[in-house]
């Protein structure tokens, strides 16, 4: 895990008798009033009687009544309860998830899914009124249900309703993909929490006691929340009884591959159910569990409760979710490259540990059960690997070069980042439901945030003394103790970080350098936009290689930092080890950093003609600088062959960042193969200005011959144009136009043949001044999910076919839309999309085309392309 609280030594080493659960209890902070922490005395309890229902290739529901008892917590009569209703998160995609991430969520056509209430009767059996509220969580997030006589305060009431949920066809925590069916709670309407005299809507719900008597078809194991009292088996169907005291939630998860695998121990007992074809993963998770298990007991104490639960399960946005009593585990889990697996056991025991410390102590919030789920992650990892966990930065920084791992490092939203990395910012779409409506960071992230304002060790001090005070079963509030400690008001700390997220740019905004007595002050002014109160930490490396850093609680919207040294400043860097939730990196270091990204290695061969065509090479950037690329690339096509070197300029975006305007000069040194003539050696200038909006794309370019007795020169012009239609993930109809225009004695053709045009044709077979290519696509799944492994190399996915037809032509009309002289082709192929080395989302494909009417007898012939690459 990328994580590191403390760096702590071997945990037997650090943990001393009196302070041996170090992060036993870490903030028990979630305060009424003042800084003073107390739990709600809000309890209600759920009686359930459902059962799933199957209706043929329709998404699978859950039917049945809930019996809702609770007291009035308020000090006033109560005329109206809310009801929480979490499937109807599901009620339309959601639109915050980005396009790969959506598809790999929805892989199937869009299901909805939600829940309704058809009858709600109080106590008397009186007929209910319901009425939805609008509280920023979405559309039917919250039903208000109006009762007939205001309940006074203290006193309890009953009321009994009938539910439909439609369990929504996705991956993920909540849902049905396969066999499985996964209903991480919530799958019932339930009451959100009562503090503070107010019903807390972006808070997880109260403690409660659940009795559910559930149905299900007898094919299908059950695993769940809580005991099982009773279970009836039936010729179609199982009835089990369940039980659950002081659960937030009720998960439920069905499936038919479940295969089950035990691991007994002295007073514990530990679960597993794998899907039967991930049985030699199966034991690695097994195995892992139950070295989790031992080390907490020994470090922690016994575990409560003695049986540790775990399910495989489709999951897409992470490892693993955490269900009340259960830990949901993806089955991609270990199917992946070797080298990367320490870092998916992290992820796993963060999983497993969450569990054991939310039971050990059932009274504390949600974030302080994460800091105390990484703390001992990484305390086990320490003592395993007799070092810390080195960061995944330090494992991929040697690969920097490589594009998927810059996407990994260094963009502010990556694809894969999400799973070995703890975001500072919250996911948009975030899958577990005790997180969905909270607008915090994690609890690892707020503890960060401690450390960084007062330091490793006073927040160790703190949390040791803490801890010490539970040992001896005090139950004493950390916020308090935090602030004598440390001297401090802590209170908006604690304000700020669990009920928001504030986004500050940091920046530099100057450097001045004043040499006097032989010493240079170096002044750094640091600006600051936006919201939120951090520390800040500017450090300054000196020509003399000597390094200082300055700590400050940065406050206003500007701040000056003076560093004395005997030599001048080289670099100055804010914010280094990137601790605070500032996003844009880019103005946080004077002078900037500069990388080097292969971000060109493509190819494409026409198995027809044997054509091979080749472009590789790289470019040098500023770091986090999207705007300035300096590239120097090798290029083999049929008929030239050479060297370019690019610089291009992107205009900062209008309109919303949907129109982009770059401008480029690029040098190319080639040699050309005419037809009939010698090789002729080229070099040239070019000059090249792009604009874009949306899916259009218009381009200038002017080119200049420097070699030779004479200096022709070319003008070129050229609009693109490509969109699709995706009805449902997988099946998409996509558009591509390609115009284009040259004139000029330096002869530049545009050939409109081959991969990227008239797939029917030969690249050369079709050259001129002109072209205009015209393409439709379609692509459609022919299989979801393959979920074969490839020895941890490859990770395939999805198997896609495609059809597409293509028309156009390239000619010296100097009228590209001729249609009467337009050729034509048609074909299909196969992509097939894997992770490399189960991380790295990568395409491959294979196509075959026709022409129509060919005007040369060797292109009668079908044309085959193959294509490979990983998704920069």
């Amino acid at each position: 895990m990328n994580v590191q609280l403390f760096h702590p030594p071997a945990p037997r080493a650090c943990l001393r008798p009196g302070a041996s659960i170090l992060f036993f209890l870490l903030f028990s902070i979630f305060f009424l009033s003042g800084n003073t922490a107390q739990a709600s005395p809000f309890s209600p309890s759920y009686e359930i009687n459902a059962g799933y229902h199957f209706a043929g290739a329709k998404p699978v529901q859950i039917e049945g009544s809930i019996k809702i008892t609770f007291s009035n917590p308020s000090p006033e009569p109560l005329a109206a309860i809310p009801l929480m209703l979490y499937p109807n998160r599901f009620l339309a995609p959601p639109l915050s998830l980005p396009p790969e991430v959506f598809k790999k969520s929805f892989p199937k056509p869009i299901s909805p899914g939600g829940i309704e209430i058809s009858k709600i009767f109080d106590s008397l059996g009186r007929s209910l009124e319901i009425h939805y509220l609008e509280t920023g969580l979405g559309p039917k997030m919250v039903c208000q249900i109006i009762l007939k006589d205001p309940l006074p305060p203290g006193q309890f009431t009953t009321f009994t309703l009938d539910f439909t949920t439609l369990i929504p066809e996705r991956l993920g925590a909540f849902g049905q993909f396969k066999s499985v069916i996964s209903t991480e709670g919530g799958w019932h309407p339930y009451l959100p929490d009562f503090f503070n005299n107010a019903w807390q809507f972006k808070k997880p719900p109260p403690k409660a006691d659940f009795t559910v008597n559930i149905s299900y078809p007898t094919p299908f194991e059950l695993n769940h929340t809580g005991t099982l009292i009773t279970k009836t088996i039936f010729n179609d169907y199982k009835l089990s009884r369940l039980q659950s005291q002081k659960t937030g939630f009720f998960s439920l998860i069905l499936s038919t591959r479940y295969r089950d695998m035990i691991a007994e121990g002295p007073g514990h007992a530990i679960y597993y159910s794998y899907f039967s074809k991930d049985k030699k993963y199966a034991r690695q998770v097994l195995q892992l569990a139950e070295e989790a298990l031992q080390f907490f007991e020994t470090e922690y104490g016994p575990s409560n409760p003695s049986v540790l639960r775990l399910a495989e399960t489709y999951l897409y946005d992470d490892l693993y979710s955490e269900g009340e009593g259960i830990v949901l585990v993806s089955h991609t889990l270990y199917k992946i490259f070797f080298p990367l697996k320490r870092y998916h056991d992290a992820r796993l025991l963060h999983g497993i540990y969450a569990q054991l410390w939310r039971t050990q102590i059932p009274w504390e919030e949600d974030w302080i059960i994460e800091m105390l789920s990484d703390y001992s992650t990484q305390a086990f990892l320490n003592k395993k690997l007799k070092h810390p966990l080195e960061g995944l930065e330090t494992f991929l920084t040697p690969f920097a070069f490589l594009p998927v791992v810059d996407e990994i490092l260094y963009s502010p939203n990556p694809a894969f980042r999400q799973v070995f990395f703890k975001e500072a910012k919250p996911f948009p779409f975030r899958e577990q439901i005790r997180l969905y409506n909270t607008p915090r960071a994690e609890g690892t992230g707020i503890l960060f945030k401690l450390q960084n304002l007062l330091g490793k060790e006073k927040t160790l001090e703190i949390v040791s003394a803490y801890l010490a005070a539970v040992r001896g079963e005090k139950e004493r509030s950390f916020v308090e103790l935090s602030e004598t400690l440390s001297g401090q008001n802590l209170n908006w700390f604690y304000q700020q970080w669990l009920n928001s997220f504030p986004e500050p740019d940091f920046g530099i905004e100057n450097i001045q350098d004043d040499f006097t007595e032989k010493v240079h002050m170096t002044t750094v002014a640091v600006a600051k936009k936006g919201e939120g109160t951090e520390p800040l930490t500017v450090r300054a490396i000196f020509k003399n290689q000597s390094v200082m850093e300055i700590n400050r609680l940065f406050k206003e919207t500007g701040e000056l930092f003076v560093f004395k040294n005997p030599s001048p400043v080289k670099t100055v860097e804010i914010d280094p080890d990137h601790q605070t939730n500032d996003p844009y990196l880019f103005n946080n270091r004077k002078p900037p950093e500069w990388k080097f990204l292969l971000d060109k290695f493509t190819g494409t061969m026409d198995l027809q003609t044997h054509t091979p065509e080749l472009e590789v090479g790289g470019s040098f950037r500023r770091l986090y600088d999207d705007h300035n690329v300096l590239g120097l690339y090798y290029y083999r096509f049929e008929e030239t062959r050479g060297f370019r070197g690019d610089f291009d300029h992107t205009f900062p975006g209008k309109l919303d960042h949907q129109l982009i305007q770059t401008l480029g000069g690029n040098y190319k040194g080639e040699i050309v193969t005419l037809a009939g003539q010698e090789d002729e050696t080229r070099g040239s200038l070019g000059l090249i200005y792009r604009i874009s909006y949306l899916n259009y794309s218009l381009g200038l370019e002017y080119n200049l011959q420097f070699t030779g007795p004479e200096h022709p020169y070319n003008g070129r012009v050229y609009f693109d144009y490509a969109n699709g239609i995706q009805w449902s993930p997988y099946h998409t109809l996509k558009f591509k136009a390609q115009l284009a225009e040259s004139n000029g004695p330096l002869s530049l053709p545009f050939t409109a043949g081959g991969g990227s045009g008239l797939r029917g044709y030969t690249k050369t077979a079709l050259s001129g001044s002109e072209k205009s290519v015209f393409s439709v696509d379609y692509a459609f799944p022919l299989y979801y999910d393959l979920d074969q492994n490839l020895f941890g190399f490859s990770l395939f996915h999805t198997l896609q076919g495609e059809l597409f037809i293509d028309s156009g032509n390239a000619s010296n009309e100097k009228n590209p839309l001729l249609f009467h002289q337009y050729l034509s082709d048609f074909g299909g192929g196969l992509n097939l999309d894997f992770d490399l080395f189960g991380a790295y989302p990568t395409n491959m494909a294979f196509q075959l085309a026709y022409p129509i009417e060919p005007f040369l007898p060797e292109e009668r012939n079908i044309h085959y392309y193959f294509n490979f690459g990983v998704h920069f």
